[in-house]
């Protein structure tokens, strides 16, 4: 999260707030931004001068107060994702929504993200599936690897016992030779 303009952000929103208490004639103080945001007059108005910044605990606090105010601007500016629109969307209506069609609908989107959650974990079962009939024939390939090594690493030692036997072949042959011309 980016605090950097949050003094400037925080100056905008008392504005837009002064803005709409004046439109409807009510109190345009600083008491009654604190009172709107929820927090004490002292630290509003030390965030207000630049003097401290909120904690994070108490920006998520304020953010949807700010965002009443200057609308989702307010994530740009603290460099925060935005919320998805459906989301806000209903978030903004909810309120109008007779509390029995809240409750059915919150037990709807329970049920389909519960459905969506199952597509999702068979989809993770089907990968991970794959992955180790993957894995399997790589184990498989590596286990004809060390035998095909083994292969060679067995013609290298023959190879190398033909060839000693070779020299000493060699060898006797020289000396046979030496002997027969009587050179010892």
């Amino acid at each position: 999260m980016d605090l950097s303009g949050f003094q400037n952000l925080l100056d905008r929103a008392f504005l837009e707030y002064r803005i709409r208490q004046t439109r409807q004639r009510l109190s345009v103080s600083l008491n009654s931004f604190a009172g709107f945001l929820d927090f004490s007059p002292p630290i509003v108005n030390l965030w207000l001068n630049g003097n401290r910044l909120p904690s994070q605990g108490n920006v998520e606090r304020l953010i949807p107060k700010l965002v009443e105010l200057l609308d989702l601007e307010v994530y740009d500016i603290l460099g925060l994702p935005r919320p998805d629109q459906n989301l806000s969307r209903l978030t903004r209506v909810w309120s109008q929504i007779p509390a029995g069609f809240q409750q059915i609908l919150a037990e709807q989107a329970e049920q389909y993200a519960a459905e969506g959650n199952k597509e999702t974990a068979k989809e993770v079962v089907d990968k991970a599936e794959g992955e180790k009939e993957l894995v399997k024939e790589i184990v498989d390939d590596a286990g004809q690897q060390k035998e095909t090594a083994r292969t060679v690493v067995d013609l290298a030692e023959a190879e190398k016992h033909l060839a000693k036997e070779a020299i000493d072949t060699v060898e006797g042959e020289k000396n046979t030779v030496k002997e027969d011309k009587g050179v010892v």
